[in-house]
């Protein structure tokens, strides 16, 4: 499935990791030397964003994926907050449709942004203005609630959350684990950004960790850097019905 057009006009762009190249809005992925190309794609796991409709969850085939989950419409004095939520995502993660076509799902690793209507030009250029008034709620909260295993009430926290499954299939399942990033106490645009590169630079360093379910002590030890710079409560593995 696609998950929203991206922005229109790109080129090809590098982004951390090394083995990337592109042309004409097109990112073709050569394997680095730990890469090894395989009939269903490359070992390496590619971090990207989409939009997402209703209809289209929950999404299939893609490798795992993620959800920017909102727990509120934000109100006047935090629309600037969520627009910095929207402009960290888009400037981190390159749009799936900049990926080449040959590029197979289960070789991503898809943010998701939930929204109302995508096939709009305001949604295919990435307009945050729209993406934040369009944000689909129920989406982000249905994410939060299949997330909150432990009746934390954390729909009941500022948010937002980026709330992962892996494998895509897994989400719904018994025993599955869910990661779960509180951004809550964030603030500025840049603390957004530069969480949302250390989600980026996870994702490419260790692909392994991210295609089959996770090791909880493995992808909190991976993260280390990110708990000792925002502390040990921004980050979490819950598990489904335990």
């Amino acid at each position: 499935m696609s998950g929203g057009r991206g922005e229109a006009g790109g080129r090809g762009r590098s982004i951390d990791g090394g083995g990337v190249g592109g042309r004409g809005g097109i990112i073709n992925y050569a394997p680095t030397s730990g890469s090894v190309a395989t009939g269903a794609g490359l070992s390496r796991l590619i971090p990207v964003r989409a939009l997402i409709e209703p209809v289209e969850m929950p999404p299939q085939a893609v490798a795992a994926y993620g959800m920017v989950a909102f727990t509120g419409k934000p109100l006047p004095n935090e629309v600037a907050r969520a627009k910095f939520v929207c402009e960290a995502m888009k400037s981190t993660l390159i749009p799936q449709p900049e990926l080449a076509p040959s590029t197979p799902l289960s070789s991503q690793m898809i943010t998701y942004w939930p929204i109302t209507n995508k096939n709009k030009p305001e949604a295919d250029s990435w307009k945050c203005d729209y993406l934040v008034e369009n944000y689909h709620l129920k989406t982000g909260l249905d994410a939060i609630t299949d997330a909150d295993v432990k009746r934390e009430r954390l729909a009941t926290r500022r948010g937002p959350f980026l709330i992962a499954w892996s494998p895509s299939k897994s989400r719904g399942e018994k025993d599955a684990l869910i990661l779960i990033i509180d951004m809550s106490s964030h603030e500025s645009q840049q603390s957004f950004v530069d969480l949302f590169k250390d989600w980026r630079q996870k994702i490419i360093d260790d692909p392994k960790l991210w295609r089959n379910g996770w090791d909880a002590k493995a992808i909190i030890s991976m993260f280390r850097d990110t708990l000792d710079k925002y502390g040990e409560t921004v980050l979490k593995f819950v598990k489904a019905g335990g």
